[in-house]
């Protein structure tokens, strides 16, 4: 076999999903529900931006319908490159969410984010979601952190 072997590069990215997506079906089909080896369940959402100027990946967000909670969506991730923090890119993410959920018939979202994360606090309370309390000892890699339970009732 002739192959040639690099660093990871943002040209990179695609096809790094990919692989990464292949490799997951591939080892856990049977295993574990096959609706989160699909990417394209409908329960589930993966959006990512792309600066229209540069090409440049600036962020990506992934939420689900939460099991047992049809009304409600849940922000798994949600990661801003720290040069694009500050534009209005979380925004324009909420409202592409929103919209998303709505289409849906959902009234909820919900995300968990870490008490030392005060930006991201501030942001998502001035985008008007609720703190409804302390998470039960979530891990982080085996070390307990503290974190929040935050949600945003939809407008219908």
């Amino acid at each position: 076999m002739s192959a040639k072997v690099h660093l990871a590069t943002e040209d990179d990215v695609p096809s790094l999903s990919v692989i990464g997506i292949e490799c997951l079906r591939a080892m856990y089909r049977g295993i574990v529900p096959g609706g989160i080896l699909d990417e394209n369940s409908p329960n589930r959402a993966t959006v990512i931006v792309v600066d229209a100027l540069t090409g440049k990946h600036l962020c990506f967000m992934n939420c689900e319908i939460e099991d047992g909670k049809d009304d409600t969506v849940h922000l798994e991730d949600v990661h801003v490159l720290p040069h694009a923090q500050g534009r209005g890119i979380g925004k324009f993410f909420m409202q592409h969410l929103c919209e998303w959920s709505r289409a849906k018939g959902l009234k909820r979202l919900t995300l968990h984010v870490l008490v030392e994360n005060k930006r991201a606090i501030r942001f998502y309370e001035g985008h008007g979601w609720t703190c409804d309390g302390p998470l039960d000892g979530p891990t982080i890699r085996g070390q307990v952190v503290k974190g929040l339970s935050y949600s945003f009732a939809l407008e219908q």
